[in-house]
């Protein structure tokens, strides 16, 4: 039982630094990113997988597929977009707090349950020795 926690612990470090990674990329992202407007030319699965075309500052319009927690979106809906001038469309994603969090978000409740779980087994554990 004890083996299992402390592998349930690990699990979680493992996971909140990927979670802290996330939230380090999108901060560092939104620091540099600049704004357009989208219009969504493509929308799957109930419109929370869309195409989006904007045209960056620097260049011809361009597209790029979102996906994740954003919502449902429609053909035709104006959407706002962020991205880097220099990486564009690669860099390009909705400005929407799931599009933008949604990643660090899971992964840090993913990894919370994870720590907690090797907790109650570390806990069991000591009871046991007791």
């Amino acid at each position: 039982m004890a083996a299992r926690g402390k592998l349930f612990r690990l699990i979680a470090i493992g996971i909140l630094v990927l979670s802290a990674g996330l939230a380090l990329s999108t901060a560092v992202f939104l620091a540099g990113a600049v704004s357009a407007e989208g219009v969504v030319t493509e929308a799957r699965f109930n419109g929370s997988n869309i195409t989006v075309e904007f045209t960056p500052v620097s260049g011809p319009r361009t597209s790029f597929t979102q996906h994740g927690w954003i919502g449902s979106h429609t053909v035709g809906e104006r959407v706002p977009v962020l991205y880097h001038r220099d990486g564009a469309p690669e860099t390009a994603r909705l400005n929407v707090f799931g599009g933008l969090w949604g990643p660090a978000l899971l992964s840090l409740v993913l990894g919370a349950v994870f720590l907690l779980l090797g907790l109650m087994q570390l806990k069991a554990a000591e009871e046991d020795r007791e």
